[in-house]
């Protein structure tokens, strides 16, 4: 019972109820509780509570709340309380504990599936162990194996840094070795030029006349299209950094009418061309292996004896065309400075007299003693293209996988029209420029001509097989002030 206080209140203290009119019929009550609304009181029949003054049910509620009279079941409700009794027989048979079809047989079941799940368990929990201890041995494995990589790695990197220093020592002596060779050529010329020059003492005037010779003939004539402006007199080149170590000849500002020096000569293709071949790049290895970079050695500093001195080296391709010094310049760029930027010439001395101090001032690449190191030059009126070069007589061994073809140099046509064209291409700055440490450089030989013995005759040249790779020298370059 739900004990819930009435909306009627208590009667007063002291009356004395008649139980005999006291009602007997279970509560009518609605109770208005929340939660439990619209349902009646659960009271079956009035009990008077005395406790509490008046006739109050013990479910709280007043007896007029109640049915005067208890209700007596009717037959129908006796029957169905008849079947519900059976009914709950038949299910007490059905489930008898000693049956194993019935609820006893299930649980059982159910007691087996139990053990079999904890089993099961059990073999799962050894097996995940037995994982955890082969994945850790695992790890173990995969540490040691990081170890090994590490050191191999340590062992490749040293390997690395020992074959690059090798690599470096290797092109070193390469690079020696080809400075040796252009030496002894340089020396062998040198000394032809002194036999011829002391089997001939009678002949005081014939550097002049094969001078007059040449200029007569046609062979020499000054460039007549300019190209860039000439430096002015005022401008500062900047400093180059030389080797120390190498013994350069010192080119005096008078030296004597019979001094001999010597200045590396580039041949180029083209006069159209505003900078050199990169070095080691095709068109590098094309000139080199048909001599078009020489070491070349003049026995005065008069025009004529310069004229004379180049021509002889670069007779072969020359074949008495007429050709002219270029114009060199430093560049002012930022991804070109110091390098030399080559035109043709813009102003011609009388006479085509490129002495020395001519040299030096408009077209050679000094250091910072302003002592000349390269000259480049090129034909006047025409153009050497790869064909031409390619038939020309090697001038240095194993550089032939450079004639390959080229589709940038020789081009779409491959056809040679007289020698001279396709021309190479040679405008491409981008391409073709290349750094002041890639630009290759020759050391020049004494400046004074040493007394030799004479021979019975010139001494012959030895063929020799040269490298590909060329001297490096990180040198500035710049042209005298």
């Amino acid at each position: 019972m739900t004990p819930s206080s009435s909306g009627s209140p208590p009667p007063a203290q002291g009356i004395q109820v008649d139980e005999t009119r006291l009602p007997q019929g279970h509560c009518r009550y609605i109770l208005i509780t929340p939660g439990v609304k619209g349902n009646r009181c659960g009271c079956v029949s009035f009990v008077h509570n005395k406790a509490v003054p008046g006739a109050i049910c013990d479910c709280g509620h007043l007896s007029c709340f109640h049915l005067h009279a208890l209700e007596q079941p009717s037959p129908i409700s006796n029957r169905e309380i008849e079947l519900l009794k059976q009914r709950v027989q038949s299910l007490e048979e059905q489930t008898d504990w000693g049956d194993e079809a019935g609820l006893g047989g299930v649980l059982n079941r159910v007691s087996q599936a139990e053990e079999a799940v904890e089993k099961n368990r059990e073999d799962m929990l050894a097996e995940i162990k037995a994982s955890y201890k082969s994945i850790s041995g695992a790890w173990e494995l995969i540490g040691q194996l990081q170890a090994r990589v590490s050191s191999f790695e340590e062992t490749f990197r040293v390997h690395n840094e020992q074959l690059s220093r090798a690599g470096k020592e290797l092109q070193d002596l390469r690079n020696r070795h080809l400075e040796l060779l252009d030496s002894d050529e340089s020396l062998e010329e040198r000394i032809e030029k002194l036999e011829d020059a002391g089997s001939r003492p009678s002949l005081p005037d014939s550097s002049s006349q094969t001078t007059e010779e040449t200029a007569s003939s046609g062979l020499f004539t000054p460039l007549g299209t300019p190209g860039g402006p000439a430096p002015s007199p005022t401008e500062t080149r900047p400093p180059a950094v030389g080797n120390p170590a190498r013994a350069r000849p010192i080119v005096s500002k008078r030296p004597g009418p019979c001094e001999l020096w010597t200045v590396h000569v580039s041949l180029l293709p083209s006069s159209k061309q505003q900078f050199p071949f990169e070095k080691d790049s095709t068109a590098y290895k094309r000139c080199l292996s048909r001599g078009l970079h020489k070491m070349v050695a003049v026995e005065g500093i008069d025009g004529p004896a310069f004229v004379t001195a180049v021509s002889r080296a670069f007779r072969v391709v020359l074949q008495g065309r007429a050709w002219a010094p270029l114009q060199a310049k430093v560049c002012d760029g930022s991804n070109v400075r110091d390098l030399p930027m080559l035109s043709p010439l813009e102003k011609v001395p009388p006479g085509n007299t490129y002495d020395i101090e001519f040299l030096r001032q408009n077209c050679a690449t000094c250091d910072e003693e302003g002592r000349m190191e390269a000259i480049y030059i090129a034909l006047r009126n025409d153009e050497l293209s790869w064909d031409f070069l390619k038939k020309c007589p090697v001038y240095v061994e194993g550089l032939g996988s450079s004639w390959t073809y080229d589709k940038r140099l020789d081009g779409s046509d491959r056809v040679e029209q007289n020698g001279m064209l396709p021309p190479p291409a040679t405008s491409s700055p981008g391409s073709l420029k290349r750094s002041a440490s890639d630009i290759s450089r020759f050391a020049s030989l004494g400046s004074t001509a040493t007394g030799m013995h004479e021979s019975d005759g010139p001494r012959s040249k030895v063929a020799r097989t040269c490298m590909a790779g060329m001297v490096e020298m990180r040198r500035g370059l710049g042209t005298a002030s």
